[in-house]
């Protein structure tokens, strides 16, 4: 996918020691992430995987999944359901365990075109940017338009470690 060398660098320049992937589909993204020679924890509700091999693969939703995650993520995919209000709790899950100098991606946050905006396409996740703006003023977001749907990073704002890969 086109923005997985976005995220593969952020894992390699930052130093990543655990990345968590919310939606792993077929495992195309964590795939290419795997190979940063970091951790990497995958959850999905379903197991599309190829199975493919190098990653803990966790065969569960995510808020199952967070009722017993207690480790800390130095980088966040969150690509799982696109529902704005499953998207904001998976957001606020993953900000409490994301470590000091984390990134959290969101995926599907941009749809370029009306036809993207249904809910068999990216649902409304598009929403998460702008609710962050207004709840998580602590918070750097920069949504690029990255494919016909859109990506967003966040970390938080008085971390001038992460700003300068931005």
């Amino acid at each position: 996918t086109v923005y997985t060398p976005l995220i593969e660098t952020v894992v390699k320049l930052t130093g990543c020691n655990l990345y968590l992937e919310l939606g792993v589909s077929e495992g195309l993204n964590i795939n290419e992430v795997r190979r940063c020679g970091c951790r990497c924890i995958g959850v999905d509700n379903q197991d599309g995987r190829k199975h493919i091999e190098g990653y803990e693969f966790i065969l569960k939703t995510t808020n199952e999944f967070f009722q017993d995650f207690k480790e800390k993520a130095d980088v966040i995919f969150i690509d799982a359901d696109h529902h704005f209000e499953q998207v904001k709790i998976d957001f606020i899950n993953s900000l409490n365990c994301l470590s000091e100098h984390g990134i959290i991606f969101l995926h599907d946050t941009d749809p370029s075109r009306s036809e993207f905006l249904h809910e068999m396409a990216c649902g409304d996740s598009y929403k998460i940017h702008n609710w962050i703006k207004q709840n998580c003023p602590d918070l750097n977001i920069i949504t690029l338009p990255l494919t016909i749907a859109g990506l967003t990073m966040v970390n938080r704002d008085k971390d001038r470690r992460v700003l300068k890969f931005l």
